[in-house]
């Protein structure tokens, strides 16, 4: 019986969350609702919840699973991501580029600046969509997501309900005075998706997919009530939800086959067509270079993307020494020396590792295989001795953080021990 009535207790809750209406909703409230409505319709939840509590536990593995959001700290550190920079900060970013190299292509830009191929395709973005989107750029984009996490993490039970108004009601007040109504602020949400749907190029798939989440909306909120000062608003840069869907240029579509090629297996295929767009375009060779050899360091031998790496010195070089394609490049330059009988030039590698990535079980584990291999090719005794000791202890450390040593290399550190 006590069972039944928490049942019915619970369903009678949950009536009543679904029966809120838009008069309910304080002001803030409401602008907040119409502000965040798209990822609330995309994921089929009730509007005039306010704080999501009707759909608690979708909202609350929605944020897991999408933004890695789990307790209130990373709740509130996403929020003032988005605030500080977000993807309109990229998108800002990318305009300066434009604006520093004025004579120069996107391909010339991106060689220039050591852009990935994601970056190199926001590029591509920002060129096109600047005089479509005006001062504001995908601002709604960020500030929409903002209010909606915010929604949900009440719903979750991250963040009380004051503390969450507290910090949307800025976000709120801003949108109110950037934009000249809805329709301007939600077709500059969009493009702002479109920005974030090119790292897997479906931009076109996720934009159409918003537009009609905001027309099915307009059954259900009223936006004639929300109104905008427009007091900060880009009135010659208005827009309309067919502005809003990225049309890529000739190139930028030329483009997207070689982004595609990155989110491929590596091999031979995407190497010969890799090979292929850097012989028509050889300006682009900088910014192909990771996908370019990650698909050699699978289909040819060691010599061969040893002979690659070197070539490409000075790019290296001027990439930050934390940087993700430096770090990478340099545990493959590692292994691949190692491979050809070049220890003593792995350890100099190692030795140029930031301090951070020394400790690093997979660049430990090439460092002390050098030394193994430095005890096999010395002649003299003394030195293989201290190659050795060396090998050893830097396997018996790889085994202690967790790396796990093959037979060979366990019945070998027992022979010399």
């Amino acid at each position: 019986m006590r069972r039944l009535l928490s049942f019915i207790v619970c369903l009678l809750v949950s009536v009543a969350l679904f029966a809120q209406t838009w008069d309910q909703l304080s002001e803030l409230e409401k602008y907040a609702v119409a502000f965040s409505s798209n990822l609330f319709e995309i994921n089929q939840e009730n509007h005039f919840d306010f704080s999501n509590k009707s759909n608690a536990e979708e909202g609350k593995q929605i944020l897991k699973d999408s933004w890695g959001i789990t307790d209130y700290q990373s709740l509130v550190d996403n929020f003032n991501t988005l605030e500080e920079r977000g993807h309109s900060g990229a998108y800002d970013e990318l305009l300066k580029l434009l604006d520093k190299h004025k004579k120069k292509s996107i391909l010339e830009i991106a060689q220039a600046e050591n852009l990935d191929v994601l970056d190199t395709s926001r590029l591509y973005y920002a060129s096109t969509m600047k005089n479509v989107l005006g001062s504001h750029g995908i601002e709604a984009w960020d500030e929409g997501r903002e209010i909606t996490t915010l929604r949900w993490g009440i719903g979750a039970g991250y963040i009380s309900y004051d503390e969450a108004v507290k910090l949307l009601e800025p976000v709120v007040e801003r949108i109110k005075n950037d934009y000249v109504s809805w329709d301007d602020y939600m077709a500059h949400y969009i493009a702002g998706r479109c920005f974030y749907g090119l790292y897997s190029s479906n931009y076109k798939t996720l934009a159409e997919k918003a537009i009609k989440a905001a027309e099915n909306t307009r059954k259900t909120i009223p936006y004639k009530e929300i109104k905008f000062t427009a007091k900060n608003a880009d009135k010659k840069h208005v827009m309309t939800f067919d502005k809003s869907i990225y049309k890529p240029s000739k190139e930028a579509l030329r483009w997207e086959e070689i982004q595609k090629l990155s989110t491929q297996e590596p091999g031979e295929k995407v190497l010969a067509e890799l090979e292929k767009f850097e012989a028509e375009y050889p300006e682009s060779k900088n910014i192909t270079f990771w996908i370019h050899l990650d698909s050699l360091r699978r289909c040819a031998e060691s010599k061969a993307v040893v002979g690659f790496i070197e070539s490409y010195g000075a790019y290296l070089e001027a990439l930050p020494a934390e940087n993700e394609i430096s770090i990478n490049t340099k545990y493959v330059y590692m292994y691949a020396l190692n491979d050809i009988g070049q220890p003593q030039q792995t350890l100099m590698v190692f030795d140029s590792l930031p301090d951070s990535m020394k400790t690093n079980v997979y660049f430990y584990y090439q460092y002390a295989c050098a030394y193994y291999i430095l005890s096999l090719q010395t002649p003299v005794e003394s030195e293989k001795n201290i190659y050795e000791a060396r090998a050893v202890a830097a396997f018996e450390q790889c085994e202690k953080i967790g790396y796990t040593l093959n037979d060979f290399i366990k019945k070998w550190i027992k022979s010399v021990k």
